[in-house]
């Protein structure tokens, strides 16, 4: 059930905030491989897109961070959508080991 996905999602999350981002970005794509079962699925994309960008993966990390970012905001959930915002700044500025991978839940 969801559950699992839940369950793998904050694994993933934990992986990235213990700077593990390929072990964070395997449990992740397998969350989201179905976002519906998922509780907090823009959380668990915007958290591929960090574990994209720290794997190397600029190009699918920045366009993934953009789409939550607009989706979250669409939702009306401003702050996350200013995380994204500022983690696509930080990143193209160099800095991406100032990435704000805390609880996207608010």
């Amino acid at each position: 059930g969801g559950v699992h996905h839940d369950a793998l999602a904050a694994l993933g999350a934990v992986e990235l905030a213990f700077a593990r981002p390929e072990r964070a970005l395997a449990l992740l794509e397998r969350a989201l491989a179905e976002p519906a079962r998922l509780r907090h699925p823009l959380e668990a994309e915007a958290n591929l897109a960090l574990a994209e960008l720290a794997t190397g993966d600029a190009a699918a990390g920045l366009a993934r961070l953009r789409a939550a970012g607009q989706r979250f905001a669409a939702s009306g959930d401003l702050a996350n959508a200013g995380r994204c915002l500022r983690n696509g700044l930080r990143y193209a500025q160099g800095t991406p080991d100032r990435l704000d991978d805390e609880d996207w839940r608010r």
